[in-house]
């Protein structure tokens, strides 16, 4: 499958598999950002991705980011098809979970990316006697119990 890729910074890198086997591309920070104790940046790639329609990009944390400090704040991130307008620059959103300030270096590759196919759902509403009598609970029903109240 063929994805359009513009950059919008000319330090930007056009994404790429670093195994013949992996499921994501990374995605490289485009400057140095340093993130405070307890907050969230947004980090930019430096680059619009035109995403077939009927598909979508789902952005995640490399299984390396989480020994940064960080963590993707919105994982997974979702980038629709059609978020692809001359300035619609895909950024990581990063929280910083240490209480030291963390740095990312230019080109670290932070997160990683998959484009997987959007199934349009038409949703059939329903009367409750076509529900199971029977209610699971959630929130940890099945194991260790929820800490807070449900409602």
């Amino acid at each position: 499958m063929d994805v359009q890729i513009h950059r919008i910074n000319s330090d930007a890198n056009i994404p790429k598999y670093q195994t013949e086997g992996a499921a994501c591309f990374d995605l490289e920070v485009i400057e140095d950002v340093t993130i405070e104790p307890s907050s969230i940046a947004y980090l930019p790639t430096g680059l619009v991705f035109v995403i077939p329609k009927g598909y979508y990009m789902a952005v995640v944390p490399r299984s390396s980011t989480p020994k940064t400090g960080l963590s993707i704040a919105n994982s997974p991130g979702t980038v629709d098809s059609d978020y692809c307008g001359a300035t619609d620059e895909v950024k990581i959103i990063v929280q910083n979970n240490t209480n030291k300030p963390v740095k990312v270096e230019k080109y670290q590759r932070i997160a990683q990316a998959m484009i997987l196919p959007v199934p349009k759902i038409k949703f059939v509403e329903i009367s409750k006697d076509k529900l199971s009598s029977k209610s699971r609970g959630g929130f940890g029903s099945t194991g260790a119990n929820s800490p807070v109240d449900t409602p």
